[in-house]
């Protein structure tokens, strides 16, 4: 079963009485509040402020004993949580390391009690070890979002004309101008699509998931070293705030790749030499006695200036979009689920696949003949043909739509339907089910 986002909560924890009335409604049917005084059935009522007070000397101390609580209401080895808190609070020294363990089993146990027929979850125990991705010793990025990015935009035209690869993390949340800075949104696809002034080419990948993330960040830095060009990612708040822990990632796959050009068998350097593919060889400055110019303005094969209008600016500007066809083929096509025996297709893109998936599975149990489409690698467009005789309805998380606005003056292609959604929340599989009414 595939899990997307959702409003309902299997597990409450309260952090005062009006937080527990309020947001009480939101607990799934065999959810669990876990609060200070007991309200209603199907909870673990626990006075942490009061018991951090008198028995642990400090009200602070009823964080850690929450902590405690969920740990034991979500089957969690106790050990499990302690060796966390020793990374935690190892730099403040070993009391309060101490008292905080104390908090942490005193919240454990109580609730442990408490949990007796109504917790159902176990969190299964892995001997596998993981990695933890700190970022150091990385190739660098930039990350923005909104009006962050809106600033740089010019940066993104000079690395299109001096061809310097770059590669953009672009965080989507809701505007124009601030908007809602800790929601999330699709709404700067075509912002993306179309950054930078005059005609110079991009990709705009955009991540399904955390393991596509990972996936497509490291695509990215080697497809913008090859092409030369800037790449933008693509994500959203809700991705690029969530935590994931994702298996199955083999390191010695994600090799990076390089692709400057060696210096010792070159003898007259044109670091924008005209090639058949339209990528010239790259040297970074000091890295052999050839001279390596850069120039904004439009140059020659030497990268100085030139206005020699009837021979070398055209050139120029042929070589720099030649590069367009191999890039083209390198672009994969969007997944296809279902697609052959569905009537009706859902089209999506980005961090909507998992709600994609999961309104498919629902959609599917109740009869309906239901397939999707999913892009991930936004610009350019791949090469591909939509299947006919199909009904297509566009599902994103912007009110303008503007995946289908692309696809419509890239394939041709008309939507029966649509749903946005602009609220500044994720897609979830109930939401897509629901407005459908399939």
């Amino acid at each position: 079963m595939w899990s997307s986002p959702a409003m309902q909560a299997d597990i409450l924890r309260a952090l005062n009485d009006g937080a527990a009335i309020k947001y009480g409604s939101l607990i799934q049917k065999k959810g669990i509040l876990i609060a200070e005084k007991k309200i209603r059935d199907r909870m673990i009522p626990i006075a942490f402020s009061n018991i951090a007070e008198k028995e642990l000397g400090n009200k602070i101390y009823a964080n850690t004993m929450a902590l405690g609580a969920l740990a034991a209401a979500i089957g969690m080895n106790l050990e499990i949580l302690h060796s966390v808190l020793v990374h935690k609070f190892a730099q403040k020294g070993d009391p309060v390391v101490a008292a905080n363990r104390v908090a942490a089993e005193k919240g454990f146990l109580l609730a442990r009690e408490g949990c007796q027929g109504i917790c159902p979850w176990r969190l299964p125990e892995r001997n596998t070890r993981y990695r933890l991705i700190s970022g150091t010793e990385a190739l660098a990025m930039t990350a923005t979002s909104g009006g962050g990015f809106a600033l740089m935009v010019e940066a993104v035209s000079l690395a299109g004309m001096i061809e310097t690869p770059l590669v953009i993390v672009l965080g989507q949340r809701p505007g124009p101008a601030t908007g809602l800075p800790t929601r999330t949104a699709q709404g700067d696809l075509l912002f993306a699509v179309h950054a930078g002034h005059g005609e110079f080419l991009k990709l705009v990948l955009a991540p399904a998931d955390a393991k596509d993330i990972f996936r497509q960040t490291l695509r990215a830095f080697n497809l913008a070293d090859r092409y030369q060009i800037p790449v933008i990612v693509l994500a959203d708040q809700f991705l690029l705030d969530s935590l994931f822990s994702a298996e199955d990632i083999r390191l010695e796959q994600y090799a990076p790749e390089f692709h400057l050009a060696d210096p010792s068998g070159i003898e007259d350097y044109h670091r924008y030499r005209v090639t058949e593919t339209g990528i010239s060889p790259r040297l970074y400055p000091g890295q052999s006695l050839h001279l390596v110019t850069a120039d904004s303005d439009e140059h020659d094969s030497h990268g100085h200036i030139t206005e020699d209008l009837e021979k070398t600016v055209p050139v120029m500007v042929e070589k720099r979009l030649a590069k367009y066809r191999e890039l083209k083929a390198a672009v994969h096509p969007p997944e296809e689920v279902d697609v052959e025996e569905a009537e009706r297709i859902l089209v999506g893109w980005g961090s909507s696949r998992p709600a994609l998936m999961e309104a498919l599975e629902r959609l599917q149990k109740n009869g309906t003949r239901t397939g999707m489409i999913h892009f991930t690698e936004m610009w350019p467009l791949p090469a591909y043909r939509f299947p006919e005789g199909k009904a297509f309805w566009s599902v994103e998380n912007n009110a303008t739509g503007q995946l289908a606005r692309l696809l419509r003056s890239e394939y041709g292609i008309t939507f029966s339907g649509e749903i946005y959604r602009y609220d500044g929340l994720p897609l979830n599989g109930p939401y897509i089910q629901a407005a459908l009414q399939w």
